[in-house]
């Protein structure tokens, strides 16, 4: 059965086309909780990714979490000082307008991520993967088989080719595979 498509209302997405004003970014939406720190976005490897999406001539914002979400991101390397987009991290319509409007949408495995599951715009979600019986339950094939209905490795029976799980972590040599991975497939619907 095909699930719903989430879609921001009109004053979110109008907010959003004012901030954006002709832009079309790559979204890098982080986890940084207190909590379950070890499934945090490793900020410094997405930092430098957004150096080589750049330098690619890509657009980057990032939606910090919504703890962090007035703080600027401190780059400590010689690339760009990127933005980020408060509202969108406070506001979930400003958020989902904000994913409709991107390029393409990154996660690590959190809550925002289900927003692109129900999306009809490109993403990527970094699922490292854990042995069954490992501390961290929502990276083993146990969560993801009773909880997601997704055999180990696989992807949602919904997404198309440029909507992938990419079963790894979020360092730095596995964003940049992933995205060679998905620049076919976004080159293909542009």
């Amino acid at each position: 059965e095909k699930p719903p498509v989430f879609r921001a209302p009109a004053a979110a997405k109008h907010a959003v086309d004012k901030f954006l004003s002709g832009r079309r970014p790559v979204t890098i939406t982080l986890r940084e909780k207190d909590k379950w720190i070890s499934r945090n976005s490793r900020v410094s490897d997405w930092l430098k990714f957004a150096d080589y999406l750049h330098a690619r001539g890509h657009d980057v914002l990032f939606v910090r979490d919504t703890a962090y979400a007035d703080e600027p991101l401190r780059h400590q390397g010689p690339g760009v000082q990127y933005g980020t987009y408060p509202e969108a991290s406070h506001n979930l319509h400003v958020r989902m307008a904000l994913y409709e409007a991107a390029e393409c949408n990154l996660f690590v495995g959190n809550g925002p991520a289900s927003l692109g599951w129900f999306s009809d715009r490109p993403w990527i979600m970094f699922a490292p993967v854990v042995p069954n019986g490992h501390p961290d339950w929502a990276n083993t094939p146990e969560f993801w088989q009773e909880m997601q209905g997704i055999e180990h490795l696989g992807q949602y029976p919904w997404s198309r080719s440029d909507q992938i799980i990419w079963w790894g972590s979020d360092n730095y040599e596995n964003l940049c595979d992933a995205w060679g991975d998905l620049m076919p497939h976004l080159q293909a619907a542009a």
